[in-house]
């Protein structure tokens, strides 16, 4: 019996009051009667896709990428979807993406209304007109929603899906919706703005509030940015702010990426819900902050060659560097101490744990190195070498039968099962060269590593050479350094010269 798969996926032209399971489980069951009455089966659970995420584009829906990769064994007969624009109404790149697969996978596209067989040029041409169309009227469906989007805001109603602490969002039937203190949190966004203009640091207010019992909507416990946000955001003197950041696509090491990019000039509509904090006020802390903003100086040097990379391994924050004050010689603590087991340590310490967990995995390549053996390698290669040239044999197979076809002797029908017998082979030598290439070991590569991590403990232990290019250089093969210490040196002078701990454990993440 011929293999066919099923394809859900919710759409902008579904009724909008459907949750993506209504209108899925709908779907399935106008695809299950057709199959049933037209195609003598039943579609397994195990061949249904059902797409829940909303993504535009292919690269943001898991379900239809493993539903391509399922194609191209080439024991696909059809994919079953409600209509074509199901599969996609991206751009142009996804529309010809999905024309290939199913083109050159001989996969039926098979809906309640038509199969589409894309080897045939009138159906190709209704499949890349039907999608090219949906592609279209999905722009447009995206200009008339934004448009409508900043109607609404301009009419006064808060669109943000996040509520701003302080605050409660009230609806009031489907078209309006707006802002009202909290009578709870409202008191507190005073207070932060009363404690700015005292004097008090952002840090310092955040511990107040922490203090206090009170809680951040979105976190455990208070930070300065956070605080830093609240004293900057329009919306506590009662204004509506639209487009902060704006959504772009950018390439990005060659692919198409989304990135949140911040908006000098973002939408602000006045007066459209009741203000916590006067305008007065409102300046007046804008006005301090400008006058407190640090100028970062570029010219600063780096002191910590660990900076982006060591992370604290009980919270995962950043490690903080803490130069040498007075009597106390630097040292690194998390910055997140307050909340945060994990204990601080001299900066020597870290350096020395640090370079002998380089070791450790410099001894660990120096195994694999001397462990190798050649002759397993060169057997690999062998192994690699025939299936290659079985690849080769296969392509010569097929030039003969498209000969075949073109002169007569196989038929279109005997053409394709010969063709699909040789795909299902070649696809079957190219997982074994695979699986062999991943147990193959790598020397060329492990003694890149070993070279490279000799030479970054020599810099380390090489006083002269500069925090910033013993950073630059570790960024370059290291993902993260993760730190932790739970026990206080017992023997430790406090502020004596240590230079070893046994209780700090260094763990090393190479990329």
């Amino acid at each position: 019996m011929d293999k066919y798969l099923m394809y859900l996926r919710k759409s902008r032209s579904d009724d909008p009051n459907e949750t993506v399971e209504q209108v899925l489980a709908k779907h399935e069951r106008i695809l299950q009667n057709y199959a049933s009455a037209m195609l003598d089966q039943k579609i397994p659970e195990e061949c249904i896709y059902r797409e829940v995420v909303s993504g535009e584009t292919i690269e943001d829906r898991p379900e239809i990428k493993r539903l391509f990769e399922l194609m191209q064994s080439n024991t696909i007969k059809g994919v079953l979807v409600v209509d074509c624009q199901r599969l996609s109404r991206g751009d142009l790149i996804d529309c010809g993406t999905i024309l290939q697969n199913f083109k050159y996978t001989n996969t039926l596209i098979v809906t309640p209304k038509k199969t589409f067989d894309l080897s045939n040029e009138y159906d190709y041409k209704s499949v890349k007109s039907e999608l090219m169309a949906g592609s279209d009227y999905l722009d447009y469906m995206k200009t008339i929603m934004q448009r409508g989007t900043l109607q609404s805001v301009l009419e006064g109603n808060y669109l943000p899906t996040r509520t701003p602490f302080g605050y409660k969002k009230v609806k009031e039937g489907k078209r309006r919706q707006y802002l009202v203190p909290d009578p709870e949190t409202a008191p507190y966004v005073k207070f932060i703005y009363e404690k700015i203009l005292e004097g008090y640091s952002a840090h310092a207010i955040g511990l107040m509030l922490d203090d206090l019992g009170v809680k951040p909507f979105m976190a455990k416990y208070w930070h300065e940015r956070t605080i830093k946000r609240i004293l900057s955001n329009e919306v506590y003197i009662g204004c509506t702010v639209w487009n902060r950041h704006k959504v772009e696509k950018r390439i990005v090491d060659g692919k198409l990426k989304k990135v949140r990019v911040r908006q000098e000039k973002p939408l602000i509509v006045h007066d459209t819900h009741e203000p916590i904090i006067s305008k007065e006020m409102f300046d007046s802390v804008k006005k301090l902050m400008v006058s407190k903003s640090v100028k970062v100086n570029m010219s600063k040097e780096l002191k910590s060659p660990y900076a982006g990379l060591l992370r604290c391994k009980l919270c995962g924050r950043m490690m903080r560097y803490q130069g040498e004050k007075g009597r106390n010689v630097p040292r690194y603590d998390c910055s997140g101490i307050r909340h945060c087991r994990n204990m601080s340590t001299n900066a020597t310490v870290v350096d020395n744990a640090i370079i002998e967990a380089l070791k450790s995995n410099l001894e660990d390549f120096k195994i694999k190195l001397n462990k190798t053996d050649e002759e397993q390698i060169q057997t690999k290669k062998n192994m690699i070498s025939d299936l290659k040239k079985s690849l080769d044999k296969i392509d010569q197979k097929k030039e003969r039968i498209y000969e075949f076809l073109e002169d007569g002797t196989y038929t279109k029908e005997k053409f394709i099962e010969r063709i699909n017998k040789l795909e299902i082979e070649k696809k079957g030598i190219e997982t074994s060269i695979n699986k062999i290439g991943s147990t193959m070991p790598n020397r060329n590569e492990w003694k890149e590593k070993y070279a490279t991590l000799n030479e970054a403990i020599d810099m380390l232990q090489n006083p002269n050479i500069s925090a910033k290019s013993k950073n630059t250089f570790l960024k370059k093969f290291i993902k993260v350094i993760y730190y932790e210490k739970h026990e206080r040196d017992s023997s430790a002078p406090r502020h004596g010269a240590v230079t070893h701990s046994k209780n700090v454990n260094i763990e090393i993440i190479l990329k």
